[in-house]
């Protein structure tokens, strides 16, 4: 029986600007050898004065998850069930051209692990299964399509001369249904060793008659105040649902069914007591031939990204903190989202009023995108490279918006005010003719400001 008095509940609403209404919740309940969680939330605009009304009085966004895990010492065990539901509006860079956003995602995942003296065997299942539809200029195929995707795992964990050893086999299987159906069945095999302060990764795909190779060499070291992590992985992907569609609309079968990612990435991080300095580089890379197969009108993007972010976080006191990074990509690619450079500074105070019964915390966030360009961003409906003419390319103005908060704590209560575009927030209330509009994707509408009322909750029983 599950023990009451250790079951604590949270509660979290906001309202605000454009009729905004969300709504989140989650229970914890346990006991000596068990453990149950049950989350929700829901999201809606009221009314349809808003760019997402859907014409219903249903949600636009609501999600459940229900997990329950059962310890008893050698043998855990653990299944947890949830359900997403989007159904809203999908707003068009036409503003009077409203599209329609629906998809239902329902998941399954069930783990069982028995321990052996210093060993383990774990056996683990997932199970996905999606209905998804889209009304847009951007959508390929505008009726339902589905996907089921399984997959089954076995796993065997063990201590070899102190270290950890692990080796286990995979069973997956896609299914895609748009106009036709679409199977891809794999299998992989894999190995991990840990051998302070290496990690290593091997494991190799059967995919119809193709082997593929998998692989993750890292190195993580501390050293007193720095910490250093290096890591070097090739990755075989699966090929996105979209192109199996693609091709077949147009008579063609598809070449690949994988296609590998390399990556090189690391980092170091210099720690004090009050200060905390990084750095990020990482480098990747898309099999050449693949990609030259699905860009094959694009000359001037390139199969290779590269990312670097600098941080520095720094406490001055107990109660004030500063934030910097500085983020910077190159954007002749598909993955940077066309944003070149990225600048982020925030602060943070606290201060205690009536004899330290109420915490009031204020922060405040500016944010500057720039080096922008068009060409390197996602299809919002197809979740795929939006792939543009050469001659279509241009820079986009860069963006710059000042957000901002309050709020106050009693106990575990919280009431508190969030402010989101502050620049447009008092051009508008002056009545300017000007405005802090600004686009973040190219295919959709400009967004302006929101000002939220957001309270929270947690207590037992």
């Amino acid at each position: 029986v599950l023990d009451s008095l250790k079951e604590i509940t949270h509660l979290n609403y906001d309202q605000g600007d454009y009729g905004l209404d969300q709504f989140s919740f989650g229970i914890e309940k346990a006991s000596n050898n068990s453990f149950m969680k049950i989350k929700g939330f829901k999201r809606s605009y009221l009314g349809n004065f808003n760019q997402y009304y859907n014409n219903s009085f249903q949600p636009l966004q609501q999600s459940y998850i229900v997990s329950y895990d059962l310890d008893k010492g050698h043998n855990i065990s653990g299944l947890t069930i949830g359900h997403f539901n989007t159904f809203s509006g999908l707003p068009d860079n036409d503003i009077n051209a409203i599209g329609v956003y629906d998809n239902k995602i329902t998941t399954l995942n069930y783990s069982w692990e028995k321990k052996i003296s210093d060993n383990s065997i774990e056996f683990v299942m997932d199970q996905f299964v999606q209905r998804y539809r889209t009304v847009h200029h951007l959508s390929v195929y505008e009726k339902s399509r589905y996907l089921n995707r399984s997959q089954f795992q076995f796993k065997v964990m063990m201590l070899k001369n102190g270290r950890p050893v692990s080796f286990g086999i995979k069973n997956n299987h896609r299914n895609i249904i748009f106009d036709s159906k679409f199977d891809n069945i794999w299998y992989e095999a894999y190995s991990k060793i840990c051998w302070d302060p290496l990690s290593i990764f091997i494991s190799t795909i059967k995919n119809k008659n193709t082997i593929l190779l998998n692989y993750d060499f890292s190195i993580f070291k501390e050293l007193q105040s720095i910490k250093f992590q290096l890591s070097n992985r090739v990755q075989a992907v699966p090929v996105h649902p979209f192109y199996s569609f693609y091709g077949y609309t147009y008579g063609e079968d598809l070449l690949y069914n994988f296609f590998t990612k390399s990556t090189l990435d690391g980092s170091i991080v210099w720690k004090r007591s009050k200060t905390n300095i990084s750095f990020e580089l990482s480098i990747a890379k898309d099999d050449k031939d693949y990609f030259e197969y699905i860009n094959q009108n694009l000359n001037e993007v390139e199969n290779r990204y590269l990312n670097a972010r600098l941080t520095y976080d720094k406490m001055f006191s107990p109660k004030n903190r500063i934030l910097l990074i500085y983020n910077w990509n190159n954007t002749n690619n598909h993955y940077s989202g066309g944003i070149g450079q990225q600048i982020d500074a925030e602060l943070n105070t606290n201060f205690f009023l009536f004899d330290g019964f109420m915490k009031v915390v204020l922060n405040a966030q500016l944010t500057h995108y720039f080096d922008r360009v068009n060409y390197s961003q996602i299809n919002p409906t197809e979740m795929v490279p939006l792939i543009y003419s050469s001659n279509s390319y241009v820079d986009i103005t860069p963006i710059t918006s000042v957000n901002g908060g309050v709020s106050a704590k009693v106990s575990s209560f919280t009431i508190g005010l969030k402010w989101m575009n502050i620049t447009e927030i008092i051009l508008s209330s002056f009545g300017s003719d000007n405005n802090n509009y600004y686009t973040l994707h190219p295919e959709m509408p400009m967004l302006g400001r929101q000002i939220n009322l957001q309270l929270s909750w947690s207590f037992k029983d």
